[in-house]
This record gives C-alpha cells, sequence and structure tokens, in this order.
C-alpha cells in the first residue's frame, strides 16, 4: 500500500485536488453547502498542497544527495584510474630502463668485460693481483 503511495500519492493528488475543489466551488454556488464548509475544505486542500509540496521537496532533496554522492564516487573513480594510467607509464618506463641494463649488460658480457658467475651475480673481470 505504502509502496504505491510512493509512487502515485503525489501525481494523484494533482488529479484529485483540482476536481474537489472545482466540485467545492460548484456546491457552494448552487448553495448545497455552506460558506463555512466551503472553507474548511478549501483549509483541507490547501493543508494537504503544502504538505504535498514538502513530500516533493524531501525526496528531490535525497534525489540530490544521491547524485553528489554519485559524483564523487565518480571523481574518485577518474583520480583512481589516473592513478593507475600514470604507473602504467612508470611500469613501462621502468621495462624500458630495464631492457636497456639487459642490452649494455650483454654488450659487457660480449666484450669480456663482465662475467657472470654460476649464481648470477656479476663481477668485474680484471687481471689477477698477487698480493705479496
Amino acid at each position: 500500500m505504502f509502496k504505491i503511495f510512493r509512487k502515485f500519492g503525489p501525481v494523484l493528488f494533482f488529479i484529485i485536488q483540482p476536481i474537489i475543489l472545482i466540485s467545492v466551488i460548484a456546491l457552494s454556488s448552487f448553495g448545497l453547502i455552506s460558506s463555512q464548509v466551503a472553507l474548511l475544505l478549501f483549509s483541507a486542500i490547501s493543508l494537504e498542497a503544502i504538505y504535498i509540496a514538502f513530500f516533493i521537496r524531501a525526496r528531490l532533496n535525497k534525489a540530490v544527495n544521491r547524485l553528489e554522492d554519485m559524483e564523487s564516487k565518480v571523481l574518485g573513480m577518474r583520480e583512481n584510474e589516473m592513478d593507475v594510467s600514470r604507473m602504467q607509464r612508470e611500469l613501462i618506463y621502468a621495462g624500458h630502463k630495464i631492457k636497456t641494463l639487459q642490452m649494455d649488460l650483454y654488450a659487457l658480457k660480449k666484450t669480456g668485460s663482465i662475467k657472470l658467475s654460476g649464481n648470477g651475480h656479476r663481477r668485474a673481470h680484471s687481471p689477477t693481483v698477487s698480493h705479496s
């Protein structure tokens, strides 16, 4: 019941209120209801309209707050995306540096300036010096 009211309530009130107002005016002008009853009905309908205005404003505020939350989440995602993009560039740059170092190491190994020992450590190739 409340779900139906939340969904269709304001629309129904906007449709029903003019019908009731026109009916009250017509009944009052034909003398079928007294002016005091007409005033009472007009007051009730006015209060109902004020209630609907507050209800709509509250829903609008909730929607605006949700939109602001979504906007901040989207901005956070964009910042994360920029961070990831920056990290990818840094990784590509580091990969190029490693590749350059590997090529330099291979060139030094080929010229015989550096030899790799069995455990992968580099040691400079230099003539043996006797310690006497």
